[in-house]
């Protein structure tokens, strides 16, 4: 179990977009279903949390530069639909990226995880 919270800490939270307010820079992301309660667990509001835009297929372009960091300033419990974890985020970064739309992967690293550059193979980047 140790080795898969270690992995996913890397690797960040995988989610989906469901609103944007452009206005006050809040992203809404609900979390994927199967994430480990320890990992939820470690989501704290007014945490400054870092977000990055993934692919379909969950793979990130290059977390290190590419993730935006903001203030948690919800955590809510919605109805788990199949997929969805129930857990919704909302979280409000210095800088809206182009990949934070609706419908949209994203990956979410709270501030006590490291972030690491993943080995080249791992992400999107110059694919």
């Amino acid at each position: 179990k140790a080795r898969h919270l270690s992995y996913t800490r890397q690797r960040g939270l995988p989610g989906r977009v469901d609103h944007v307010d452009n206005q006050d820079r809040i992203v809404t992301v609900t979390l994927f279903g199967g994430i480990d309660d320890e990992l939820l667990g470690e989501i704290a509001k007014d945490d400054i949390t870092g977000i990055a835009v993934a692919r379909e297929s969950l793979m990130t372009y290059d977390p290190v530069n590419d993730r935006r960091k903001g203030p948690v300033l919800e955590i809510l419990t919605i109805d788990q639909e199949p997929g969805s974890s129930g857990i919704q985020v909302r979280i409000q970064p210095d800088l809206l990226l182009e990949g934070y739309r609706p419908g949209r992967i994203v990956r979410i690293y709270p501030s006590a995880w490291p972030v690491i550059a993943l080995p080249r193979e791992e992400e999107y980047f110059g694919r």
